[in-house]
């Protein structure tokens, strides 16, 4: 095959098309099984031309800060069930979307805590510890700065930046820095990728 004339390979457009294919046809990645083990697939359209997807992204509205989100989350990556959504309508249509009560009143664990200006990770960190009720929405004390940001291997939370680090251990002791980025999810898929690609069993979940 030639060298692809749209030139677009290293944009963000053409990762997040090419992650499609990848969630849905590589069995070694991470998510394969919420996709492709789901029987989740890539419409032939977009799977065999990077192109016919960029022109559907620009007629329908694709901007930098919005992602790619399936209107059903059992179908397919076609145009017909697909829309460029912000992170709180993707966050609050996924499958796995969690749905937490406090005080009678149920709502998701993003509205939550964009409603009490919290960070969704700390907010399901301690959910998934076993906190309830109104201490899941308190604002993490100074004091206490181990509580302000949730361990993920392989990222760290950057304050001088605002974005997350992703770092690796390829080499015995040696860290390899792969870059920063604005919202978790995209950070720990492209960690999950490196993973994968690298064969880093020491980062992988039991």
């Amino acid at each position: 095959m030639g060298v692809p004339k749209h030139r677009m390979t290293g944009t963000r457009l053409y990762k997040i098309w090419d992650g499609m294919k990848y969630r849905c046809y590589k069995e070694d990645s991470t998510h394969y099984h919420n996709y492709g083990g789901r029987g989740i697939s890539v419409c032939d359209e977009w799977r065999e031309d990077f192109m016919n997807f960029y022109n559907w992204a620009m007629e329908n509205g694709y901007e930098e800060e919005l992602q790619i989100d399936r209107i059903d989350n059992d179908g397919n990556y076609e145009p017909s069930n697909c829309r460029w959504a912000t992170r709180k309508e993707q966050g609050n249509n996924r499958r796995t979307c969690v749905y937490i009560t406090i005080d009678k009143e149920t709502k998701t664990a993003i509205q939550w805590a964009e409603e009490n200006d919290i960070h969704v990770s700390t907010l399901l960190n301690r959910y998934h510890n076993g906190i309830e009720g109104l201490a899941l929405l308190e604002k993490p004390k100074d004091k206490n700065p181990a509580e302000k940001q949730v361990h993920i291997e392989g990222l760290t939370w950057s304050k001088d930046k605002k974005k997350w680090r992703l770092r690796l251990r390829l080499e015995k002791n040696k860290l390899k820095h792969f870059g920063y980025f604005d919202n978790l999810e995209d950070a720990i898929e492209e960690r999950d990728k490196i993973i994968n690609k690298f064969n880093l069993k020491m980062y992988l979940h039991k």
